[in-house]
């Protein structure tokens, strides 16, 4: 179970949907005068594993002042109303399991969101309306994407100035969409001209294996049953294989990397047992390549993420 102190792992994990509640909901100006507007309260809820963990924090007793930013802003923003000549319509801003339930110019519309995003990039939409209507479905098309491919029987499928994909038609219940964003291994620039790798929107670090000594203990945690809600802090367990030389090659495709997804994850639990692993090899002291495997930020406590880079030529 993890505790108090590994706010690191919990907070890193999270930080993704964290900043991009927060982005959309602290623009509520900028959205409203593009006609994006924000749902009602309770309209929108998380299912799949952003339930799951939702679930999992509030009884192992993590929550505090994270909470207070996170779920409330993350969950309310993977939705928003669109609002035009011809009528309101809805908007998937944020994407992760979840289902919305509001009135789309004045006819009760439910929409669920199935998707183990953003370790699947196949993102699946069921339509049920109370009668049959038409309305804008807008998908928000992220920057790492490649060209995304949208299914939707009998329904037009365009971009509009801000580069949504707009599917439109005469909407009934039993109807479906599918969107199938293209991910890619990338670079991000990062602090004193490093390199962190990234796949789709979640950037990869290298493990730290680390060991854990308890600095504080809670006595009123422990009589409520809560066995192991303790203050712990992480140190590596090899300093030295910590630190050890690693470089990116940057002449080298996709850094030398490629994506492996692994059969025996968690689906619920995905922060836990990531499907998603980058497999490559990097530059070691004297040159040597070594073989290294990086997991998605937040599924590990300590972590290196931002490496330099150099050419690839001549390490053996």
């Amino acid at each position: 179970m993890r505790t108090i102190h590994s706010q690191t792992a919990v907070g890193t994990r999270w930080s993704l949907l964290v900043l991009g509640g927060l982005a959309v909901a602290t623009s509520g100006r900028l959205y409203a005068a593009e006609a994006f507007l924000p749902l009602r309260l309770g309209e929108v809820k998380p299912e799949g594993w952003l339930r799951a963990q939702l679930q999992r924090d509030l009884v192992s007793g993590y929550h505090g002042h994270l909470d207070a930013l996170l779920y409330p802003y993350t969950i309310s923003a993977l939705w928003m109303r669109s609002r035009g000549e011809d009528g309101d319509g809805l908007v998937a801003t944020l994407y992760g399991p979840s289902r919305v339930a509001t009135k789309v110019n004045g006819v009760a519309v439910r929409v669920v969101e199935k998707t183990d995003y953003p370790f699947s990039f196949d993102i699946d939409f069921s339509i049920e309306t109370a009668a049959e209507m038409v309305f804008p479905l807008h998908l928000r098309v992220p920057a790492w994407s490649g060209a995304p491919i949208v299914t939707a029987a009998g329904a037009t499928v365009s971009r509009d100035q801000k580069g949504y994909l707009v599917v439109s038609k005469k909407w009934k219940t039993g109807d479906n969409v599918r969107l199938s964003l293209k991910p890619a291994i990338h670079g991000r620039a990062a602090v004193d001209g490093t390199t962190a790798v990234a796949y789709g929107p979640l950037v990869f670090s290298l493990p730290i294996r680390e060991k854990a000594e308890i600095i504080q203990r809670f006595p009123a945690a422990e009589a409520a049953g809560l066995k192991g809600f303790c203050g712990y802090q992480y140190d590596p367990a090899d300093l030295v294989s910590a630190k050890r030389s690693l470089k990116l090659a940057a002449d080298k495709p996709d850094f030398g990397f490629s994506m492996v997804r692994v059969e025996d994850s968690d689906p619920l639990h995905p922060w836990d047992r990531s499907s998603l692993t980058l497999c490559g090899r990097m530059i070691g002291a004297d040159d040597k390549l070594e073989q290294v495997v990086l997991l998605p930020v937040g599924c590990t406590i300590l972590r290196r993420t931002c490496f330099p880079t150099t050419r690839a030529s001549g390490s053996r």
